[in-house]
């Protein structure tokens, strides 16, 4: 039986350095759907088996969620009873720790907090978790670093965009008109 109703998943890493972990809440009932064999293994082992079994599991909703503490104090446990209660409520809570200062600037903060972000967004299946209906959220300096990582996030997807049309520039395309339309029926080659 789980306390509280919550399974919980503490201190699984999601980098190098000794703050890089992250502890994850699930709902008991969440937890109970997932095949046997992913409930006693960890992200990495025979991954590709484990994503097989998950497409048939309901998918739970995801809060990603940053500690605050003025970008030099604070840690995950400091949260575990809101995440807890969320957790109560069906909602699956990954909470993160990060490098502090003066270790790090917040740049590299939010770079931290985009790579578990990152690992929670190709891990959560395993939990029973949703990779499409996950929310940032954070406290004070952790909702802070929360929104520099979606926009590092947005920013990068957009470089990639931007690579892949620079790419396909100059490269002949067919286009094909619209056969209702007398007036467009023939095949036209154009360059890009």
């Amino acid at each position: 039986a789980a306390p509280f109703g919550v399974v919980l998943f503490p201190s699984i890493s999601y980098g190098p350095k000794p703050r890089h972990l992250m502890d994850i809440y699930v709902p008991a009932d969440v937890y109970q759907q997932l095949p046997q064999q992913q409930q006693q293994q960890q992200p990495g082992h025979d991954q590709q088996q484990q994503r097989q079994q998950c497409r048939d599991t309901p998918k739970a909703p995801v809060v990603f969620f940053c500690h605050g503490g003025i970008w030099a104090t604070g840690d995950r446990w400091h949260f575990g009873p809101m995440a807890t209660r969320l957790a109560q409520e069906g909602v699956i809570v990954v909470v993160i720790a990060y490098t502090l200062y003066p270790e790090v600037l917040a740049g590299e903060m939010a770079g931290e907090v985009l790579g578990a972000l990152l690992y929670t967004i190709n891990n959560i299946h395993m939990y029973g978790g949703d990779n499409k209906n996950i929310t940032v959220m954070g406290h004070s300096a952790g909702g802070h670093l929360g929104a520099l990582a979606l926009m590092m996030l947005a920013q990068h997807r957009c470089q990639q965009q931007q690579r892949w049309q620079q790419r396909l520039r100059g490269l002949p395309c067919i286009q094909v008109a619209d056969p209702s339309s007398s007036s467009n029926s023939q095949i036209q080659q154009q360059q890009r």
